[in-house]
């Protein structure tokens, strides 16, 4: 069986607003390998029991399940049976689910703040592509940061505490920064990829645009 993580959000009901995608294959990801088989492999005691680990949605940052499959398949019947997700309109030979934000399921989300409990607080405002957060206010007992990124991402992202750039955790996934105490402020940021490369394009339209204006032509004749 092979899936994908699509993040191709288009609006805030998507996730936050992203426009970014991302496939990963099992044998190449082990996370979301391990998050993947929770559902797939979840045994009937525990969908029954309702245990089945929920917070492993919330760290890869799923809004929605879709499975190409009819609707008698063994696996549709079987997710249709798990706590918090909801079967929502799909197209022909496809079944989709939602996942339903409740006090044990936290709503989808690329970067959330947690407190040094473990409890999170808050989710972040996503305002660019990869999980790009424009300066914002953090909750006032914030003590980590969290971002569901892929592996790599955070040799190119900076993330920041009032201005001060922070690390993260090494040992741990999803991507967890550490606050330091007292921090007002957390910003995610960016490089901005290939911008002579669009500058250039952008030089190029306008003299593409300029030349094509039917500006006219002056004749002159005489007549015999």
């Amino acid at each position: 069986m092979g899936y994908g993580l699509q993040g191709q959000e288009t609006g805030p009901w998507l996730r936050d607003r992203v426009g970014e995608s991302l496939e990963a294959q099992a044998v190449n990801d082990a996370n979301l390998q391990s998050r993947v088989g929770d559902l797939v492999d979840a045994q009937a005691d525990a969908i029954a029991s309702g245990t089945l680990s929920n917070g492993a949605l919330a760290d890869l940052a799923v809004g929605f399940i879709s499975v190409k499959a009819e609707q008698d398949h063994p696996l549709v019947v079987q997710l249709d049976q798990i706590e918090g997700l909801t079967r929502i309109t799909a197209p022909p030979g496809e079944v989709l689910w939602r996942v339903v934000a409740n006090a044990d399921i936290p709503a989808a989300a690329r970067a959330r703040v947690f407190d040094a409990s473990g409890a999170e607080l808050a989710p972040l405002a996503i305002t660019g592509g990869h999980s790009e957060v424009a300066q914002t206010d953090l909750p006032t007992s914030a003590a980590t940061v969290v971002v569901s990124e892929g592996n790599g991402w955070q040799s190119a992202a900076t993330v920041t505490a009032d201005g001060v750039s922070l690390s993260p955790d090494a040992a741990t996934w999803p991507l967890t920064y550490e606050v330091p105490q007292g921090a007002e402020k957390v910003a995610i940021s960016l490089p901005v990829l290939h911008e002579w490369w669009w500058i250039g394009t952008g030089v190029a339209a306008v003299f593409v645009l300029f030349f094509a204006l039917p500006l006219g032509s002056a004749r002159n004749g005489r007549k015999s």
